[in-house]
This record gives structure tokens, C-alpha cells and sequence, in this order.
């Protein structure tokens, strides 16, 4: 997912002046302290909490300084409030922090700034020039008979692709929508394509989609493609938990059967 847009800017701002202040409420451990702990703290949680990403001090510094434009996954994050609460507990300090106290509360603030960058990148950009037209005060579809709403509703859908209507039979609204971010280049969209079609069975066809962005620099598609085979479900459920991919409009296939034996 690019952040190019201003807004989207804004909404990472946020999320990551958030990050410094928890980061000066635990203690305003260095940025070289950090990475140093972290590969203790991730291996005291990694049974339970797979997901983690190690830290360095070049990454810490790109997020921080937000020379990074695009969102980290939730393994940094997570891996990163882990080591600052760690931090906590070796000196004792007493957080004093508006925000988010512990692991749960900051995966929820997480996921509430994704779906925000998610909304950002899938509305229209704003045009100032064009008037809005007025509202009709009545849907000329509002009077159809039954018959002639069920021609022109199919009319409809003939317009749509294949591929579209199938990605919405099998993902819903979010399916068709990252379908058409992945066929306008969209890395991240891809990515998050070929995890939900991992979860349903689909390899081949996700293979595609993660090879594409795997190309285009995305890391998660990246240690997807060069994950052992036996590996890539499991992985892949971790990933759409990570991503916060619509679990409840997906169904309940390899993904859920993989979270349940990991859990």
C-alpha cells in the first residue's frame, strides 16, 4: 500500500507520533537499545505470537523519522511495543500514557489507522474543479416493474468481468476492490489478493498475484513466493491476521483450519 497521498501522510503521522510517545512513556529507551532487546524479547513471545518481525536500528530510525512511506505490518509493531514494554519492566519505569497501554490495545489502534490508509486508497481523490451535480429527487430505477429492474440489474453485471464477479462471490466488495487496485499495479493489493486466495485453495492463482508483487518490492509476497511449500498456508493465515483481511467475509477454509492449529 502506497501512502503518497496527503492524507494518508496525515494518518501515518498520527499513528507514529503515537509510537514516540509510548516510546518516551516507557522510558525513551534508544533507538540502539531497542534493536539490542529485541531478539530476546521476540524469542520469549514467538511461540505464541508468530507474527514477529526483528528490529534494527536503521528500521526503527526509518519509521520513526518517517522516511518509510508505507505502513509497517503488524510483526514490527508488535515486535516493537513488546521490546519498549520489556524496557518497562528492566527499570522499572511507570508509563504515563493517554494512548494504548499494552499488546491488545495497540494491535486495535493498528488496525483502526489501516482501515483508514484502506478507505484513503479506495475513494475517489477529491476534485475541486467539478461542481457536484445535484441530487436527483427521484432514482429513475425507482419505477421499474419487476421485470424491467431485473434486465437492466443484469445489464449491469454483464458490464462487470468475470474475474470480478467471481472475486465477489468469493471475497465480497473488498475482493472486487483489491482486484482493481491489483490490475492498476498496486503491490500491496496484489499481495493481500494471493493471501486470500491461498486461504481458499487457490494456489496457482495466488502465486500470480504474489509474484507480481513480490516483483514490485512487497516483502510479505516476497517471503511467501520462498517459503517451503509445507509452510506457505500456515503462513499465509498469519499474514491475513496480520493484515487484518476480512476473515468473516471469507470462508472458513485453509486459513481458519491453519490460525485454529496454530493457536
Amino acid at each position: 500500500m502506497t501512502t503518497h497521498s496527503p492524507q494518508a501522510s496525515v494518518v501515518l503521522d498520527e499513528f507514529v507520533h503515537d509510537l514516540l510517545q509510548f516510546t518516551h512513556a516507557c522510558g525513551s529507551p534508544s533507538q540502539r537499545e531497542l534493536a539490542k532487546s529485541a531478539p530476546a524479547v521476540i524469542a520469549r513471545h514467538k511461540d505464541r505470537i508468530k507474527v514477529l518481525r526483528p528490529l534494527s536500528v536503521a528500521g526503527i530510525s526509518d519509521v520513526m523519522s518517517r522516511k518509510r512511506q508505507r505502513p509497517q505490518a503488524w510483526g514490527w509493531v508488535a515486535a516493537y511495543v513488546l521490546t519498549c514494554l520489556h524496557y518497562v519492566e528492566t527499570t522499572g519505569v511507570e508509563p504515563v500514557f493517554d494512548g494504548p497501554a499494552d499488546l491488545q490495545g495497540w494491535h486495535v489502534h493498528y488496525q483502526a489507522m489501516r482501515d483508514r490508509l484502506d478507505r484513503l486508497h479506495l475513494e475517489p481523490p477529491a476534485t475541486s474543479e467539478q461542481p457536484v451535480p445535484d441530487e436527483p429527487s427521484e432514482l429513475f430505477w425507482q419505477n421499474m416493474d419487476d421485470d424491467a429492474l431485473q434486465t437492466w440489474v443484469h445489464s449491469l453485471r454483464n458490464k462487470q468481468s468475470m474475474a470480478h464477479r467471481r472475486y465477489h462471490d468469493l471475497f465480497g466488495q473488498h475482493g472486487v476492490d483489491l482486484l482493481i487496485a491489483a490490475e492498476h499495479g498496486d503491490a500491496d493489493a496484489s499481495c493481500r489478493l494471493g493471501i486470500l486466495l491461498l486461504c481458499h485453495e487457490y494456489p496457482a492463482e495466488a502465486r500470480a498475484w504474489l509474484v507480481s508483487a513480490a516483483n514490485a518490492g512487497d516483502e510479505a509476497a516476497q517471503v511467501l513466493i520462498n517459503a517451503a511449500p509445507s509452510r506457505r498456508d500456515q503462513m499465509a493465515a498469519e499474514l491475513a491476521y496480520e493484515f487484518t483481511l476480512p476473515w468473516r467475509t471469507a470462508a472458513t477454509t485453509t486459513c481458519s483450519a491453519s490460525t485454529a492449529s496454530t493457536s
